[in-house]
């Protein structure tokens, strides 16, 4: 098969769309016997670089992850087949649409139940200032579980937080619905940076002033203060994750965290 030279894929200095046609596995520490995607890291941009990393691993039954280096918090969500979580002692079993929230420093292990795909966020935790907050617990759920509302501004758009409001955590992870021919109703602008994946459906993702055609798979970076903006296209809902930094400021990371 030969190739024309294109991809629907685009790296810029504010935002980056990442289409599956280009990917390329990489070796990550702790993902034993795992095929490890990096979509998004420190490494992608120059001057306003991710604060954060977006993983997509590949599992065999039986194949263990470790946590990850000290520091560092961890989301996983079940894209598909069956995760086992071994956190504070206990075991909990995750299926597709299952996600967990595991918080800085804790020892824990995932191991999949057979054949599974995950999507995986990490970040190095930044304590609220003074700590006054305390720190984030675990959180195992599923998006069962997860209540979603629709805002009178954006009929068709449903919204379900799946971490809580709460000044320990800094980082929220949300999952965004819309129906075929639905739209966010203005181009968002703000300081979170955000990492997207598109769960199912397609749509037109607008960031900064390029458009791009996205599909089911699809994943997508926009840096702080990127104008973005999204409507679902398609005969099936589209499904978006989207991650966001938060609950900590505007400040330096040394400003923010001077006892």
């Amino acid at each position: 098969m030969t190739n024309s030279g294109t991809t629907r894929s685009h790296v810029g200095p504010r935002h980056a769309v990442l289409a599956p046609d280009g990917r390329h596995p990489s070796l990550v520490p702790g993902w034993h016997d795992a095929v490890v995607t990096v979509l998004v890291s420190p490494r992608l941009a120059h001057g306003a670089a991710p604060g954060f990393v977006q993983l997509l691993a590949e599992l065999r039954e039986g194949t263990r992850v470790d946590a990850p280096t000290p520091g560092l918090e961890r989301f996983v969500y079940v894209l598909s087949g069956a995760l086992e979580v071994l956190a504070e002692g206990t075991r909990q079993g995750l299926e597709k649409g299952g996600y967990a929230f595991l918080p800085a420093d804790l020892p824990h292990e995932l191991t999949a139940l057979a054949p599974t795909r995950l999507l995986a966020y990490e970040r190095r935790y930044r304590g609220a200032p003074r700590r006054a907050a305390g720190t984030p617990p675990v959180v195992i759920s599923a998006l069962s579980d997860a209540h979603d509302t629709e805002d009178d501004e954006e009929p068709g758009v449903r919204r379900a937080m799946l971490l809580p409001e709460d000044a320990a955590f800094d980082m929220g992870v949300t999952l965004v619905t819309a129906r075929p021919g639905a739209s966010l109703a203005r181009v968002e602008t703000h300081e979170p940076e955000h990492g997207l994946y598109l769960l199912a459906g397609s749509g037109i993702l607008r960031l900064e002033d390029a458009w791009y055609r996205v599909h089911e798979g699809d994943a997508a970076w926009i840096g702080p203060y990127g104008s973005h903006w999204f409507a679902a296209l398609g005969e099936v809902d589209a499904a978006l994750l989207v991650y966001e930094d938060g609950h900590r400021g505007p400040w330096p990371p040394t400003d923010r965290e001077r006892p």
